[in-house]
């Protein structure tokens, strides 16, 4: 077995393991308690609600254009890992959804969940792929903006989806929480990926 063949079985397992901790953090700590993540998790999210789909589908079915996108900008070897990570986050989502919630206590919630996203996020991408969504769009804008760092990018997309959840679930507390997640989320990603110092 060459070191090329090596490499790519270490990532591709790296990928599902690291997909089944976003899948944990969405389905077993936020989704539960009405605590939106921001980006495209946070949509799929708020979509569940007022479709008979699940949160994990959701998000596969809203990352085919991006990807698709992804793909002109990228090329097919960042694809086919894209899709291998977008597609385990969306299976072990909407396989964690028939779990009941680990904690009901929101801030243990926002902590833990955002926490294994983040971390999940930034492990993919140093695995040369995203778990698509807003990943794919920062991405793309650090192409144009290489100086603003990825937390902070994903803190001004995620602001955004969880002022609109505040909103459409009727629940500021919530909401407030979320916003702790973002700076929760921006934090380790940013420790994840460019070092202990951040």
């Amino acid at each position: 077995m060459t070191k090329k063949i090596k490499r790519n079985i270490k990532k591709y397992i790296i990928i599902t393991l690291v997909a089944v901790l976003y899948g944990a953090g969405t389905s077993l700590f936020l989704d539960p308690n009405d605590l939106v993540p921001g980006g495209l998790t946070g949509i799929a999210m708020i979509l569940s609600r007022f479709l008979p789909v699940g949160t994990g589908t959701i998000f596969m079915i809203m990352n085919i254009p991006i990807i698709a996108l992804a793909w002109y900008k990228f090329g097919w070897k960042f694809i086919i890992s894209t899709l291998y990570a977008v597609g385990c986050v969306s299976v072990f989502t909407d396989v964690f959804a028939g779990m009941p919630a680990v904690t009901s206590e929101p801030l243990l919630a926002v902590f833990m969940g955002d926490i294994l996203i983040a971390f999940a996020i930034a492990t993919v991408s140093k695995c040369g792929a995203t778990t698509g969504g807003a990943d794919i769009i920062i991405k793309l804008l650090r192409l144009k903006y290489p100086h603003i760092k990825t937390g902070k990018l994903f803190m001004m997309f995620d602001i955004s989806v969880i002022t609109i959840s505040g909103i459409l679930f009727h629940n500021i507390d919530a909401a407030l929480y979320a916003f702790i997640g973002i700076f929760v989320m921006s934090a380790v990603l940013d420790m994840v990926l460019y070092g202990q110092d951040e």
